[in-house]
């Protein structure tokens, strides 16, 4: 019966909107956090696919924390997104994109952080889910940026970049 209770308010069962759904949502606040990332890899491919073909060979993809990694490493599949790299808990022991790409989108930063390590740093999109839902992605990492001219190697970068959390 436990199972069946744990399964209930920590998998993606309840119809959005249910009495359910509000219930979970109150219970557990990480549920919401899911929310937007089909919409962040469909996002990622499309900032991709629009830049010139010298810079889409050179794009790869940071991200600041593992929810963003995962959700990138997984829906974005089917765009075929570059490696994620990642440099918080066991995606950090993954390594950066070894084509050490110079054209990156970087999701889950500030502009200040990414200021430091590239010549050129602009917002190009911001996260949203279908549902306008609140959560960390649209609150506090909202700005998803295209980053150019690092001022690093990336073997440099991934030395002093592990966090945890």
């Amino acid at each position: 019966m436990s199972a069946i209770a744990t399964a209930a308010l920590t998998l993606p069962l309840a119809p959005v909107g249910s009495r359910w759904f509000n219930v979970i949502v109150s219970l557990n606040d990480t549920y919401m956090e899911q929310f937007g990332w089909e919409e962040f890899a469909a996002d990622a491919a499309n900032v991709r696919d629009v830049l010139p073909e010298d810079e889409r060979t050179a794009f790869g993809i940071l991200a600041g924390n593992y929810g963003e990694a995962g959700a990138l490493e997984y829906y974005g599949r089917q765009y075929g997104l570059p490696k994620i790299m990642c440099g918080t808990n066991s995606f950090y022991d993954r390594g950066y994109d070894e084509r050490e790409p110079s054209v990156i989108l970087a999701v889950g930063f500030n502009r200040a952080f990414l200021s430091q390590f590239f010549g050129s740093v602009e917002v190009v999109t911001y996260s949203r889910n279908a549902h306008g839902f609140m959560n960390e992605e649209t609150t506090w990492h909202r700005e998803i940026y295209l980053c150019r001219k690092p001022n690093f190697t990336w073997r440099e970068f991934w030395k002093h970049h592990r966090s945890f959390g």
